[in-house]
């Protein structure tokens, strides 16, 4: 059997003797990657009692899920396509929502800490193996990367009995290896939470509609047939993509556009609009993209303005450190010259991005230039919505992080100084651990009171497991439609061909669709735009019942003749009167 190597205060038998009792055995001819016992670092974690277990509290919940972890070092290396398995062994001795909960996460050490592994469990009181097998997409050297258990997200007291990395003999199958699927609270298709929802999205969502059909002496027609067919969402199903495949001058052959038109009413590119970190991209292809979009009905958001982190700023604004005059003028002209720029052309701006992780420029300008900003961008572009957003809101897992009170509490100085601030943007990259929707209704609960309109606006789920990815932005979806506050939903990306988590996409490289990308088509282009046809009364009277959007209704009498108007559904949306001519119009 092969040498496994645990925590560095437990002898090296728990895991053996764990083994030897049959509760987590060990595959032909794996070896060992968790280094030396001395390695296990612990961070915003305290360790209880050692023994043939290992106990820790999490006493306080950090900023993030990974203020409290343990972690080590792996002093071997890793080869692309090398098959591992990684396994934990625990049980929750108390938790605050009941369950305990960790994400396991196998990542570059430092760097960008991207992961080759990630996924997230809740844990019962009961002892429970968690296997996570993966192929490793990308090469470290020793010491370049880790296994880290994130546990920050509750206070919760864990014990383990085993933690693993085991590499497997070369050729292995990785659908031959245990593997415990990640899951989420609220999942269960009889879920109370979602039940309500639905219930709130049939009062807030839809309304009905009464259509008046006569004839050209305004006689009523009886018998005809009324139908509507949703031609714009009043709601935001959106998505980013990439200026050089949405410009149609790449690719010309590729359904990228036919896609992105047939699934989302709204668009926002990527990174072709970001400052210099990523460069304003080719304008050429940015206008083709933009005419594309509007031509196909499709509203268009600017990301971003000022995204206030040194790593994130062109080395020539980042070379003004020490200028503040010069810094400001530097970062004004970028906010009026680009808002300027794409003025009636873009509906929404997220002039400030990711402030709270990210404020070199506030450190040194102030804060109060991030109103300063905003000023300066609605002065430009008045027309259009501004926009503040972040990441960690929904990902926390629960009301009252940190982050989202920082988030929280900027939002409201910000608008009692008057500011411009339009929109609150809420991303959303999820990885292991999943805020269960029933909390993320709660977190739109809170920051609605601020009394301003919500987006997600970069949702994407990094996993391979395609039920989760299709269960999850299912009732991602249902929570944010839900809200009268949210105004809605917008994914990082929908083709692995151009995303930057390509198990993320709703599309596969070779477009085909995952499970995910047909929930979208369910949900989205089908059941909220769908209407049911109905038939005029004596009375010349037909009520129909619809999602709030744009639609083209059709009345046709029983004898051929038909009008078609364009109307808007929406709350207490008047009688529609439909005149259906005669005979047809002279040319």
């Amino acid at each position: 059997m092969a040498k496994l190597m645990t925590w560095s205060v437990v002898v090296m038998s728990i895991v053996l003797a764990a083994a030897a009792r049959g509760d987590a055995s060990v595959p032909d001819g794996a070896t060992s990657m968790i280094g030396s016992l001395g390695d296990v670092r612990m961070t915003g974690v305290e360790p209880l009692s050692t023994g043939e277990s290992l106990t820790v509290r999490v006493a306080e919940v950090g900023e993030h899920p990974w203020s409290s972890q343990v972690a080590w070092h792996i002093d071997s290396g890793v080869e692309v396509g090398d098959v591992l398995l990684l396994r934990v062994r625990c049980r929750t001795l108390q938790a605050d929502t009941g369950e305990g909960a960790f994400g396991l996460n196998v990542e570059q050490y430092e760097g960008d800490w991207s992961k080759l592994a990630s996924a997230g469990y809740l844990v019962p009181k009961e002892w429970t193996t968690f296997n996570l097998p993966f192929v490793a997409d990308q090469a470290y050297g020793p010491g370049q990367w880790q296994v880290a258990l994130h546990l920050g997200s509750i206070w919760q007291d864990i014990e383990f009995a085993e933690v693993s990395l085991l590499q497997m003999p070369a050729g292995t199958d990785i659908g031959t290896l245990p593997r415990t699927m990640t899951s989420y609270a609220g999942r269960a298709i009889d879920a109370p939470w979602r039940a309500e929802a639905l219930e709130r999205i049939e009062k807030l969502r839809v309304s009905d509609v009464r259509v008046i059909a006569v004839d050209e002496q305004g006689v009523p027609i009886a018998g005809a047939t009324v139908t509507a067919e949703q031609t714009r969402s009043a709601f935001a199903f959106g998505s980013a993509i990439t200026a050089r495949h949405a410009s149609g001058t790449e690719q010309p052959l590729s359904p990228y556009r036919a896609i992105a038109t047939q699934f989302f009413n709204e668009i926002v590119f990527e990174n072709a609009m970001k400052w210099e970190h990523h460069g304003l991209g080719d304008q050429r292809q940015i206008d083709a993209a933009l005419v594309w979009a509007l031509d196909n009905g499709m509203t268009a958001r600017g990301h971003t303005l000022v995204w206030p982190g040194w790593r994130n700023l062109p080395a020539s604004v980042k070379a003004l450190e020490h200028d503040p005059f010069a810094l400001s003028r530097a970062v004004e002209s970028r906010v009026v010259s680009t808002v300027f720029r794409y003025r009636r052309r873009l509906a929404e701006w997220d002039v400030v991005n990711e402030a709270y992780a990210n404020h070199d420029l506030m450190d040194i300008l102030g804060y109060d230039h991030v109103a300063k900003w905003f000023r300066m961008a609605d002065a430009a572009a008045p027309e259009a919505r501004m926009y503040i957003n972040d990441y960690g809101i929904l990902t926390a897992g629960r009301v009252g992080s940190p982050q989202q009170d920082a988030y929280f509490n900027l939002i409201t100085q910000l608008l009692a100084d008057g500011t411009p601030v339009e929109g609150i943007g809420m991303q959303g990259h999820f990885g292991g651990l999943l805020t269960p929707p029933a909390v993320m209704v709660d977190i739109f609960d809170r920051f609605a009171t601020l009394g301003l309109p919500i987006k997600i606006t970069e949702y994407d789920l990094n996993s391979d497991d395609d039920a989760l990815q299709a269960d999850y932005l299912r009732d991602v979806l249902i929570a944010a439609y839900s809200h009268e506050a949210v105004e809605g939903v917008v994914i990082w990306g929908f083709w692995a061909g151009a995303h930057w988590r390509p198990d993320a996409a709703m599309f596969r490289e070779d477009w085909t669709a995952r499970p995910h990308a047909d929930v979208w088509r369910e949900l989205v282009l089908n059941e909220w735009k769908r209407v049911e046809p109905a038939t005029t009364n004596a009375e010349g009277v037909a009520t129909i019942r619809a999602h709030h959007g744009t639609y083209a209704v059709r009345v046709s009498r029983p004898d051929g003749r038909a009008a078609k108007i364009d109307v808007e559904v929406a709350n207490d949306a008047g009688p529609i009167r439909v005149v259906v001519r005669d005979r047809p119009a002279r040319r």
